[in-house]
């Protein structure tokens, strides 16, 4: 497992009261942060803090030419684009529709954001996730597509995408 120390010391806390035991059983966890980048066989992986209220971290996948940036949660703000800028495919978060600052909790996106993102920093292609089941999936596509100006796909349980 590759997260912020802090995530480890949550799971922790909720599942083994601390102890960690259980965890260590289950996981080879290694904390990462902004900077940090690690080896997975040919998979080059950087990671970097996104904009949200926990500590989370957004990842860049590199192998053989070819790039994916994942968001985890975020919300606009904040220095993760540049990580993003011109990759394969911009695998982004979409967890609200309408207009950008309509919700009350800024550290999420919109679909029309995550589109906007995807174009300002070059993604060729655009996947959305995070996208609540009590939305209309065909209504973010939509509005992602407005703004990206291109065809979006989603990610739903076992969709494969070629990188």
């Amino acid at each position: 497992m590759y997260a912020p120390q802090s995530v480890w010391d949550r799971l922790s806390s909720f599942l083994d009261q601390g102890q960690g035991s259980h965890l260590h059983r289950c996981y080879d966890f290694h904390p990462v942060w902004t900077g940090d980048t690690v080896e997975i066989g040919s998979l080059s992986v950087s990671f970097v803090e996104m904009d949200h209220s926990v500590p989370t971290v957004g990842s860049r996948w590199e192998a053989n030419n070819r790039t994916l940036f994942f968001t985890g949660d975020t919300g606009p703000r904040g220095g993760w684009r540049e990580q993003a800028r011109d990759v394969d495919v911009l695998l982004s978060e979409a967890a609200y529709q309408g207009e950008p600052g309509a919700a009350d909790y800024p550290h999420h996106l919109t679909a029309g954001e995550a589109g906007r993102i995807a174009r300002e920093v070059g993604a060729k292609r655009l996947v959305l996730t995070h996208i609540p089941p009590y939305l209309d999936i065909a209504r973010s596509v939509h509005e992602a597509e407005l703004t990206f100006d291109r065809p979006v796909a989603v990610a739903t349980p076992g969709a494969q995408f070629d990188v």
